[in-house]
């Protein structure tokens, strides 16, 4: 099958459950008896990840989709604004170490809608056989509502904790960032609504009859044309789960308990009986309807009421997924557990060691999967009931990503997906990529360099993305079979610098459009950042010790803190910044500046003018030269910003942590939807308009000029 046209194929028999818990998977309904799976594995907190069931069409007393668990999940934001040791584009340099409104509160109103950050893997190689991805092929094809859109991984590389398949060509994949996309039989697309919270469930009744909910009272619905907004603004809730029987009755619940239920015309208030957070749910039918909660305890629904039903566990009730009445299956993160139609009673301890259990899903009740949260490529990450016994399986794959989720069309049409965009598809004893990728999920880019719209470069991955026939994403040239470079800065066309980084020493070499020069080694350079220079003869490395080119030879410049990034207009008019808020200047003769020791760091900086050059840093710090003094902006975010790149005074790009960017255009300052919440370190761009920003776990985002 090729991994680039995702084809799930939906059985159109009964009405199958969605579901709730921790990031988890989903399914269809498949042959009018078996309903749709569910998963695990989410957003961290109080409210859990969640997946959905998927929708089979068809009857109504059926059995439905199972649920999941939650997780760890995502991507940490440093709060200290350290990232990863190679430099920035454009100067920019690094540590060693490493829409409309809601609706109202009655909701019958709606309106029309539209990995842990490591340090750097420094010389991180193609991810195999994926690496060339061809422009005009499977990238740019899911982007943000700003333009921001995935090149690595493809088709996104956000996490995804929700899925569910209508048929083969209507599929929908839901996760951070209020991320939801829509496959149509040919790709992948990006839907737009309002928000950005994290999409947790789906469920539907029809292809035009979809809900999807998620973080802060996030509630959707699907007409077929746009998203329609239901969302709560007040009360201030947050939904982890969505299942219902048929068009006109629909429960959503979540955190600490709130349940809400839907009658075709508008949502009412629930009581659910309890005040722990509804972790999953699952239903048979409109009067045999399940939750799980965070304490471990279980909610019926018989038609007149929710109660309490004992259980024999503690834990959280990550996932619920079932047959019928009588065949209803459970999970904490180390037991399963059984309902028979009479009572709750443990299957299955000891399943896992290290490991622990997100997520059930299966076709019958001799054929039910276990989704495993792994810790190494070694562990296993899945365990299959055959009506005996349980196994676990090793998946082999060449992208290293936790499953959060797994579900099918049948017994062997099986599809997985996971953080960083995983999804995989197998028959059960094998099992394929979907995701495509040039560079590994355990990579951290933090330097970039566009010598021409058509010619970007990536240090410490060693790749160059041309958009000439046969281009893409390929592995560049090496400077020798021995070094690999890392920060970057493009002078032109054919004239990008490189330190270098071999086994013996730090260097530099230079690309002349066809070749690159003989690496010369700077025995003196230590802890090099980013470099910039005035001409071939006045080039500066920044640096614990840093390095100057003059006529000819690299001379030692060693300033009191490390220097992160340089950037200036001339050989008399150069600012490199650092640890410490350091901001210096060099007017030909001397480096003279203030550090400011409240600001921490100082990442990045770049100029439009003499007068007007910005420089980036911890904190949310961006602050703005006129020529006579430093002056603070408000940036509107306190996660450390990171890189800085402009076209000219009113296009200005800022990337940092936590997906944030930020563009300075004729009107001001205005935040720029990522669409990650992956931490940014580097961005540059061409004259065209065309701009590059990389990051953490392999991130490439790609904006097209437009």
């Amino acid at each position: 099958m090729n991994a680039r046209l995702v084809v799930i194929v939906a059985g159109l028999g009964g009405l199958a459950g969605a579901a709730c818990g921790g990031g988890g998977g989903a399914g269809n309904g498949h042959g009018g008896a078996l309903g749709g799976g569910a998963g695990s594995g989410g957003a961290g907190g109080d409210v859990p990840g969640v997946a959905t069931g998927g929708t089979g069409l068809g009857g109504r007393d059926v059995a439905g989709g199972g649920a999941g668990t939650s997780g760890s999940g995502g991507d940490a934001a440093s709060a200290g604004g350290g990232r990863p040791g190679a430099g920035g584009a454009g100067g920019g340099a690094t540590p060693d170490a490493g829409a409309d409104t809601d609706a109202p509160a009655d909701m019958s109103a709606p309106a029309d809608g539209g990995a842990s950050d490591g340090s750097p893997d420094s010389a991180a190689p193609p991810d195999g056989p994926d690496a060339a991805i061809p422009m005009g092929g499977p990238e740019d094809v899911v982007c943000s509502d700003d333009g921001w859109c995935w090149s690595n991984p493809w088709p996104l590389g956000t996490d995804l904790s929700a899925l569910l398949v209508v048929s083969a060509s209507d599929v929908w994949a839901g996760g951070d960032t209020g991320t939801i996309v829509h496959y149509d039989g040919t790709r992948w697309r990006r839907t737009t609504h309002p928000g950005t919270n994290t999409i947790y469930a789906f469920w539907a009744a029809a292809p035009n009859d979809v809900w999807a909910v998620g973080g802060l009272g996030t509630l959707l619905h699907w007409t077929g044309q746009a998203w329609r907004d239901y969302s709560f603004s007040q009360p201030v809730v947050s939904f982890s789960c969505v299942w219902g029987s048929g068009p006109n009755d629909v429960w959503a619940g979540g955190l600490n308990g709130v349940l809400y239920w839907w009658d075709g015309q508008s949502w009412t208030s629930a009581l659910s009986n309890t005040t722990g957070t509804l972790w999953s749910m699952w239903g048979s039918g409109p009067n045999d309807v399940w939750a799980g909660v965070r304490d471990g305890s279980f909610l019926h629904f018989d038609g007149g009421g929710w109660r309490k039903v004992a259980s024999p566990v503690s834990g959280a009730i990550n996932s619920l997924w079932g047959t019928g009445p009588s065949d209803v299956w459970a999970n904490t993160s180390d037991t399963i557990l059984h309902y028979d139609g009479a009572a709750w009673s443990v299957q299955k301890t000891g399943l896992v060691k290290l490991e622990s259990i997100s997520q059930l899903w299966g076709t019958s009740p001799s054929d039910v999967w276990a989704v495993l949260s792994s810790g190494s490529d070694r562990d296993p990450e899945l365990a299959h009931w055959d009506g005996q016994s349980w196994s676990t399986r090793v998946l082999t794959r060449k992208r290293l990503g936790g499953l959060t989720r797994l579900a099918g069309a049948s017994a062997t049409d099986l599809w997985g997906v996971g953080i960083g965009g995983t999804i995989i598809h197998g028959d059960g004893a094998t099992f394929t990529d979907v995701t495509t990728g040039v560079v590994a999920p355990t990579s951290n880019l933090a330097s970039i360099a566009v010598a021409a719209p058509s010619d970007v470069w990536l240090g410490g991955a060693q790749l160059r993305h041309q958009t000439t026939a046969g281009g893409g994403w390929l592995p560049a040239p090496r400077v020798d079979t021995q070094t690999s470079f890392t920060s970057l800065w493009a002078a032109g066309p054919n004239d990008l610098w490189a330190v270098t980084n071999s086994i013996l020493s730090l260097g530099f070499a230079r690309w002349n459009g066809s070749a690159w020069s003989p690496r010369q080694d700077i025995d003196f350079l230590a802890s090099p950042g980013g470099l910039w220079g005035s001409s071939p003869n006045d080039v500066w490395i920044a640096g614990y010790a840093g390095a100057h080119l003059t006529n000819g030879q690299w001379e030692r410049w060693l300033g009191v803190e490390r220097q992160s990034a340089v950037w200036g207009f001339g050989a008399n008019d150069v600012w490199m910044v650092g640890g410490t808020g350091t901001a210096l200047h060099w007017d030909g003769q001397t480096w003279s500046g203030v550090g400011d020791g409240n600001a921490g760091t100082f990442w990045d900086v770049w100029g439009a003018a003499p007068n007007d050059v910005y420089l980036v840093g911890d904190r949310g710090d961006l602050r703005h030269w006129d020529g006579q003094a430093w002056s603070r902006v408000q940036s509107g975010t306190l996660n450390a910003l990171h890189g800085i790149w402009g076209r000219d005074a009113s296009d200005v790009w800022v990337v940092g942590d936590a997906g944030t960017i930020l563009h300075r255009t004729a009107a001001g300052w205005v935040a720029s939807a990522s669409g990650t919440p992956r931490n940014l370190w580097s961005v540059d761009g061409a004259p065209d308009g065309e701009v590059w920003a990389v990051g953490a776990a392999g991130t490439i985002l790609h904006r097209p000029s437009r």
